[in-house]
């Protein structure tokens, strides 16, 4: 089984080539609009280097706890990164997976290193996603972002249960209410702070319509497939209005 970074990097090539619209949009800033619940804000066809990453990392099921899902790159994405200390200097030796962060404000997919070389995946590079290499002494990288993987593939991942207040609680209860604006699911996320008995009860929705164990606990198999069918759920909904 492929590990967290064999996904990111395994997602970020089967991107290479993808070029934005006319108009600037991309399916990486509608997925953000929507993951973040901010559609018509611009992102769908704002600068999207950040949010290529974002996407790649989540889509490999990477949570909120493990990294920044950001739309920005410069003095901002590398404050949010500090926040959670996962900033590396420019002088770190990064690891494949880990994001590389340009002087200019741009940000791409570290794929690999080789001898004194980074290879990089980098979205919105002339408003495509390609495959770049640097010196790892160039003097445009700004630095590194280091999110937290798991060291094997094999791990558990977080789990979420009645009671519990933590990161990944907020990311459920996010993935909750974007199931619901969707039609997936009509019970109404509890408004608490932590995992309450609302939540429970619509995961519990969800995993009966989607043919899972249903016990009110979202693990492994329930997180990747709430991002399934959300996926799914927009691509229909994009291809029903004819975009």
């Amino acid at each position: 089984m492929a590990s967290q970074r064999e996904k990111v990097i395994a997602r970020a090539k089967a991107e290479v080539g993808y070029k934005e619209a006319a108009n600037g949009w991309t399916k990486f800033g509608e997925w953000y609009a929507a993951y973040m619940n901010c559609k018509n804000q611009g992102f769908e066809t704002a600068d999207w280097c950040a949010m290529f990453c974002a996407w790649c990392m989540y889509h490999a099921g990477l949570t909120s706890a493990q990294t920044v899902f950001t739309a920005s790159a410069g003095p901002t994405g590398e404050t949010l990164w500090r926040a959670k200390n996962m900033w590396k200097s420019a002088s770190y030796k990064p690891k494949p997976g880990d994001l590389i962060h340009f002087t200019w404000g741009h940000v791409g997919i570290v794929e690999k290193v080789s001898g004194n070389t980074v290879y990089t995946i980098e979205g919105n590079y002339s408003n495509t996603v390609a495959k770049r290499s640097y010196s790892l002494s160039y003097s445009g990288i700004r630095g590194y972002a280091a999110p937290n993987y798991k060291k094997e593939s094999g791990d558990n991942y977080m789990e979420v249960k009645n009671g519990d207040i933590n990161n990944f609680a907020l990311v459920v209860k996010s993935e909750l209410k974007t199931l619901k604006q969707l039609g997936y699911i009509t019970t109404p996320v509890d408004d608490k702070s932590g995992y309450g008995s609302g939540s429970v009860k619509a995961v519990k929705e969800f995993q009966k319509k989607a043919k899972l164990t249903v016990d009110g606990i979202v693990g492994e198999k329930t997180i990747r497939k709430m991002r399934e069918v959300i996926t799914k759920q927009i691509t229909a909904a994009k291809t029903a209005l004819g975009a």
